[in-house]
């Protein structure tokens, strides 16, 4: 009964094929040149799973390169409509020459009565984020062109700007705002104040785009602003005045 399943398989021992007529091996050789081959089969099976454990650390290896590199990658890719915010370093002071004398004699910028807090603009709004027709009223106002509408009173016309620096360990004194412009559309604009500690934060990027206002919740000492112009408004060309005005605020 080994003699006849034997003759139907190739042997695998040998270079020549077993056939009806071939002298068949003794029972022994039959069962040694089984085991070999099933051992030849043990280790093809254990060739060939190494092989697959080796291939597949390999790639997991390479799709771990992959997609660090990805994601390298995507760090560096330029964005587009990225807002890049940044806290101001320093904040500005605008007001009357009239009310500077008198902030001199005080030794401090005092708290507005609206909002209890001093009133500061940052370089971005001044230079970039107002319209010109908008800029040119808010100077104005503080010039004291706008006394019949409640505007502060200035008989020199001249304005001053005041530097103030924002130390971090003092940011919990600021606040800040997207001011409500007059024409503009103001949907969705709230009037609480931020934090000065959440610029940065992505879901009020939107807003820092807007021209922004800051109140600083404590009066300004004299020792902690600076004055860096005094504009004589009489003297700026009404078709140029916003330009000018640029050029001599030192901002």
């Amino acid at each position: 009964m080994k003699i006849q399943r034997v003759t139907n398989l190739s042997y695998c021992g040998s270079d020549r094929n077993i056939s009806a007529n071939a002298n068949y091996p003794k029972n022994e050789t039959l069962q040694s040149d089984f085991e070999k081959l099933k051992q030849n089969k043990t280790l093809t099976y254990i060739a060939g799973g190494l092989g697959i454990i080796f291939f597949a650390a390999l790639a997991k290896f390479s799709i771990s390169k992959i997609s660090k590199a990805i994601k390298s990658s995507k760090v560096q890719l330029p964005q587009e409509n990225v807002v890049t915010v940044q806290k101001p370093r320093f904040l500005y002071h605008m007001t009357s020459k009239e009310n500077y004398d008198s902030i001199c004699a005080d030794g401090c910028i005092k708290k507005s009565r609206i909002d209890d807090g001093v009133f500061l603009s940052d370089e971005n709004t001044i230079k970039n984020k107002y319209d010109d027709n908008t800029l040119k009223r808010m100077v104005q106002w503080y010039g004291g062109y706008m006394q019949n509408i409640g505007g502060p009173q200035s008989q020199s016309h001249k304005i001053v700007i005041l530097k103030v620096p924002v130390n971090p360990e003092e940011e919990n004194l600021y606040k800040w705002r997207a001011i409500r412009l007059v024409g503009a559309d103001n949907e969705g604009l709230s009037n609480e104040w931020i934090n000065f500690a959440d610029i940065g934060k992505e879901e009020l990027n939107q807003l820092w785009q807007r021209p922004l206002e800051f109140l600083c919740k404590n009066e300004i000492p004299a020792e902690k602003f600076e004055k860096i112009a005094e504009i004589d408004l009489t003297t700026l060309p009404q078709r140029e005045f916003v330009t000018r005005f640029k050029e001599l605020a030192n901002i």
